[in-house]
């Protein structure tokens, strides 16, 4: 049986530096594992594909579920291990929790080898060695008893691991709240300078009108245009113009603009006969340049004459009823609005806030009047796309208007409401809070039905929107209040106690601090305030975003640091060489290419092939299909990185159309040059992967993506997920946007999609929780699923949901006979913990899928320890993922769990017939994991050594180049030092070795001292000095301490120059009270014997440092030339 069927062929060979579609990454995959003996690719002939129709592959899926899944599954392993065979798999695809244990496994064999891996796994729990079974557990499991705790190792509220994660969680949530909250400030900034914009516009009211009737006509033609295209039967090729980018620009934004300068000519020429005729006219010049456009449309086609007139008199006449409702909503909006009070700022004010969106309005109006006048005149696509277009109007006249009021008028209603309501003000406020309390930390139960989890996810959503909506109220009062506070401090107003006049009266009292703010202010450089106000916090936001990179300054680090030291860190015992202030160790990590071993001059993928999955995040996708997914999957192997839109059988709002039976576009990436430009870590390494694919809580996370709550959890960088780039663009080599706010942006909005430069990449449970997806797209012969999802009521959510998308994008049918009998009796207790499906690629081809959940027997058979925790605790084996902190005993009944049910199912006759044993691959070459010592100034030593940028050396012995960097500042600012003094200072360098001539120098010192007030470039040198005795004692120290090496022969050669140090700061700090014209004649012989230590202790230092030469040779010489 194969299990496969006839692929359709790749694209030849691309470029190094070409993208790949699924088809090539897929052959050239196939023909990468052929090379390593243990695959079952090796042997066989041909190509990629070749490969992959003739071959009968078995994957090994882990499931997400956080500790819980990765400790079950680790039992799972250990079974697995004790039959022999853990070397029977090709491909091992994880997700979340399961890529935990995953990536433990993946970086145990690169360190040691799948036959010495498997010999350990296989001797733990063991009772027929030699050994206690408890002796024979390899280091490597208990270093995971260890860390089981692994996000706080040391338990307890005040303990420095739990601090740590509460510091750096408030260090990236002030970071993230200065770039939104400027970035808000600036938006409630800009309306002032609309309004003095206004001001500025309101003299040449006349020119408003000319720019309003040009603007109102190039957007009357591009309407046009569009309605030609749309009625146009034969097939349209690719038009920027009629896409949804050339529509906002050629009609959306002409026509706002139009309406901007149409509000200034109508509040500026004041409302009367004279203003309401020039009103019809420019609305029926409108109407008429749309109908002649129609006409000249009409002629193209070559109607007939009889029904171009008949059409042209029902086009007519719909123009006259539309023109007459467009001018009684501008009639009825002159009566409204307080347009002859323009000469007042509140008034100017209300009229800025309110006036486009009229008119905005009466366009609107006037637009479907004059559609639903023309009637079937025109094509249902016609009638279509003026319903888009006046949605876009309302949506823009609604936007301005909340904009607006929001920033003036929020201030005083609130200054109102706690004058008026100050008891139910502070229960508004405490409502506020609490809703912020509950979009944060409701989440919805597991185990909880459907429906059940419905009604949280509204409430939640509800709960994020009332603190949405306050938060923005909030910003916009702070906001004026701060721009008023800097421009006026008048009184606040005395005001009546209706509540009406009251409000106004407090929105009045602001108009002398409003004016102030938007003219030229002496105070700030003859600057409007508000001017000076966006320009600070555009450079805020600019600077911030560009330097506080979106995924260093989230919690995926912290969150990929702890998973690194707990998982990967486990086989890196050895040699460990952790920062024992953190407890962290560079090397525990290592890049996700190198899990490709070493043979020869190439390297081959070490096996199980693993995949980690990820979700890539298409909230705003193309896909109409993918509405409710809003997601796709992105996988990590050692080979490739990337992704592929399979197509659905739903619709697309692209106007492309595209032939069904093509490739979808090339995403997949090599991953040793994926988002590899980076100084700090080279490449994406198997810890970022890791942490990508468990990145539970993110603002976008597929299906569960809520624009609300997506708002409240950017807002306080509650963000596992990761800003990766986008393998399908050309920009893929940085591993971070370089500017951020974009993207935080998107983040915030919940605006993610497929089409960016950077995609957001999440929890790979997102899209698919078992891991099945990217082994069915391989198309397994044999696959053994883990499904160790939280599922008490045993409702098999996940699985469905995978079949689904299975037989959606790939066409394939995934069936089970016995699935109900496996759901269990009414306390979820099953006969067995393991299942066999079917997994049918075509009639001809069908796999093998061995599902293990777990489950507690009906026999209650399992070992006492385990039962007597199941009893204690009613949820197991399906306690919620939000636990991430297990102890001893939940630790060790997941896995012994685990490995009782993985036993159960592998000595099951057909499990055994479908997993071969298979020799394990020989052990690999020891590699180098992350080169994370490279530096420009490293790079330049490589470059004076003639020594490529492959080859430059591992962080191990890198203090030898920090020592080499800050030897080489000192001497250049010596120089420099050197030069200013017989130049800008005007002072001869002098040095004394005895007491009498430093007495001498001593005495120059003090004559030389100038008057005060005019000490300004001594106090400048004293200041320079100050800098120079930090760089040498920097250098003397590095060279001490890469000379010796011990840390008690170093700290005893370090006294020297620190007390040279510390004397030439006290010699600098006399000369500094001396400029100040705090000199005495009795400070000479204190300020002698500081100048001899200082000199006698320089040159003890560099005596010192001179003699240590060679070690430092030694140590310079063994890190580059080994």
């Amino acid at each position: 049986m194969t299990a496969s069927q006839a692929l359709p062929e790749s694209e030849n060979p691309e470029p190094h530096s070409a993208a790949k579609n699924l088809q090539a990454a897929l052959d050239a995959e196939a023909l990468a594992m052929s090379k390593n003996p243990q695959s079952a690719f090796h042997g066989k002939t041909g190509n990629g594909r070749h490969l992959r129709e003739t071959s009968q592959t078995v994957g090994l899926a882990f499931s997400g579920g956080g500790i819980r899944s990765a400790t079950f599954c680790l039992g799972v392993l250990q079974a697995l291990a004790s039959r022999k065979r853990l070397a029977s798999f090709d491909y091992l695809s994880t997700v979340s929790g399961g890529g935990y244990i995953g990536s433990w496994l993946s970086a145990w064999i690169h360190r040691k080898g799948l036959a010495e891996v498997q010999e350990s796994l296989a001797q733990a729990d063991n009772v027929n060695t030699s050994t206690a079974p408890a002796s024979s557990e390899p280091a490597e499991i208990v270093w995971l008893r260890r860390y089981s705790n692994y996000l706080t190792p040391r338990v307890g509220m005040f303990s420095m691991d739990t601090l740590t994660l509460l510091a750096t969680w408030m260090r990236n949530v002030l970071l993230n709240l200065i770039i939104l909250l400027a970035f808000f400030a600036l938006l409630f900034t800009l309306p002032y300078g609309l309004l003095r914009g206004y001001d500025a516009l309101a003299t040449y009211g006349h020119i408003s009108g000319y720019a309003a009737a040009w603007g109102g006509l190039f957007f009357t033609f591009c309407i046009g245009y569009n309605l030609w295209h749309q009625g146009l039967r034969i097939k349209r090729e690719r038009n920027g113009l009629i896409s949804v980018p050339g529509v906002i620009l050629t009609v959306i934004v002409p026509g706002v603009f139009s309406v901007v300068f149409a509000v200034i000519w109508w509040i500026d020429s004041q409302p009367g006969w004279d203003t309401a005729f020039a009103n019809v006219c420019y609305l029926a010049g409108l109407l008429l340049a749309l109908q002649l456009v129609w006409v000249l449309a009409e002629l193209a086609e070559r109607k007939p004459w009889k029904q171009l007139l008949c059409d042209t008199i029902v086009q007519c006449l719909a123009g006259a009823v539309a023109l007459i409702c467009g001018v009684l909503v501008i009639a009825a909006a002159s009566y409204l609005l307080p347009v002859s009070r323009v000469d007042t700022l509140e008034y100017k004010i209300v009229l800025l806030c309110l006036a486009v969106p009229v008119f905005l309005a009466a366009l609107g109006v006037t637009t479907t009047v004059y559609t639903g006048m023309v009637g079937r005149a025109y094509y249902e696509r016609s009638r279509e796309w003026w319903s888009r277009l006046n949605a876009w109007l309302m949506t823009i006249a609604f936007g301005w208007a909340i904009w607006c009021l929001l920033t003036f008028f929020s201030l005083p209603l609130l200054e109102w409401l706690q004058s008026h309501m100050g008891n139910w003000i502070s229960l508004l406020g405490t409502g506020w809070i609490g809703s912020l309390l509950a979009s944060m930390f409701l989440r919805k139960p597991e185990s909880a039905s459907v429906k059940k989890q419905i009604r949280i996810e509204h409430y939640l959503n509800i709960a994020s929107a009332v603190f949405v909506v306050g938060l923005v109220f909030v910003a916009a009062a702070a906001t004026q209040k701060a721009l008023l506070a800097i421009a006026d401090r008048t009184p606040a107003p005395v005001f009546d106690k209706d509540y009406l006049p009251a409000f106004w009266a407090i929105f009045q009292g602001k108009m002398p601090s409003i004016g102030a703010l938007t003219v030229n202010n002496p105070d700030t450089w003859g600057i409007p305030v508000f001017l000076v106000a966006i320009v600070v916090l555009v450079g805020v936001t600019l600077l911030f975003a560009w330097r506080v990179d979106i995924n260093k300054f989230s919690l995926h680090n912290m969150y990929k640091n702890r998973l690194v030291r707990c998982y990967l860190g486990a086989s890196n015992q050895q040699g460990r060489n952790e920062q024992p202030f953190v407890g962290l160790d560079d090397d525990d990590d290592l890049s996700l290419h190198l899990l490709n071993r070493k043979s020869g001059d190439e390297r081959v993928p070490q096996l199980p092939l693993q995949i980690i999955n990820t979700t890539l995040n298409i909230t705003q996708g193309a896909d109409l299909a993918w509405q409710e997914r809003k997601a796709a999957s992105f996988a990590f192997t050692p080979l490739f990185c990337g992704y592929s839109l399979e197509r659905t059988q739903g619709d697309t709002t692209s106007l492309r159309v595209t032939d069904s039976s093509k490739q979808p576009d090339p995403a997949y990436r090599p991953t040793d040059v994926y988002a590899a430009l980076d100084l700090e870590e080279q490449g994406f390494t198997l810890g970022m992967a890791l942490a990508t694919s468990g990145a539970a809580v993110s603002p976008n996370m597929g299906r569960a993506s809520m624009p609300m709550l997506a708002f409240v959890l950017t807002l306080f960088n509650i963000r596992l997920g990761r800003w990766s780039p986008n393998p399908a663009q050309s920009q893929w080599g940085s591993p971070s946007p370089r500017f951020g706010l974009l993207a935080l942006l998107y983040e915030l909005l919940g605006l993610s999609d497929e089409r960016s430069r950077y995609v957001y990449l999440s929890d790979g449970g997102h899209f698919d929780n078992l891991g099945l997806y990217e082994l069915v797209r391989r198309r397994c012969a044999v696959i053994i699923a883990v499904d160790a999802s939280a599922d008490e009521q045993r409702e098999m959510t996940d699985l469905a949901d995978t079949i689904r998308k299975c037989r959606v994008d790939l066409g394939v049918d995934i069936r089970f006979n016995q699935l109900n009998n496996f759901r269990g009796d009414a306390n979820a207790l099953c006969t067995q913990g393991y299942l066999i499906g079917e997994v049918h690629y075509d009639a001809q081809n069908v796999g093998k899928l061995v599902l293990i959940k777990p489950s507690l027997a009906s026999l209650r058979n399992e070992p006492a320890d385990v039962l007597n925790y199941a009893i204690q605790n009613p949820t197991f084996p399906h306690q919620t993922t939000a636990d991430q902190f297990f102890d001893e005993s939940q630790f060790e009944s997941f896995r012994r769990l685990g490995k009782l049910i993985g036993e159960q199912c592998f000595d099951d006759p057909l499990v055994k017939q479908l997993l071969r044993v298979r020799k394990p691959a020989p052990p690999p070459v020891p590699a180098k994991a992350i080169t994370e010592g490279r530096s420009h100034f490293t790079d330049f030593i490589g470059w004076l050594l003639k020594r490529a940028p492959s080859l430059r050396p591992s962080r191990d012995g890198s203090l030898v180049d920090l020592f080499l960097e800050m030897l080489a500042v000192t001497l250049i600012t010596a120089g420099i030092f050197f030069v200013l003094d017989r130049t800008l200072f005007n002072v001869s360098s002098q040095f004394c070795f005895r007491l009498a001539d430093c007495m001498g120098v001593a005495q120059q010192q003090f004559n030389s001292v100038p008057s005060p007030g005019q000490s300004t470039a001594g106090e400048w040198r004293v200041a320079l000095d100050n800098l120079f005795v930090l760089l040498y004692l920097s250098v003397f120290l590095l060279g001490y301490k890469v000379g010796c090496g011990k840390h008690w022969k170093v700290w005893l050669l370090a006294v020297v120059p620190l007390v040279t140090a510390l004397s030439d700061y006290a010699e600098n700090f006399m000369i500094l009270s001396w400029l100040n014209g705090h000199a005495s004649v009795d400070q000479i012989g204190a300020l002698a014997m500081l100048t001899w230590m200082k000199f006698c202790g320089f040159a003890l230092s560099v005596i010192l440092l001179v003699t240590l030469a060679p070690a430092i040779k030694r140590v310079f010489i063994k890190r580059w030339f080994g």
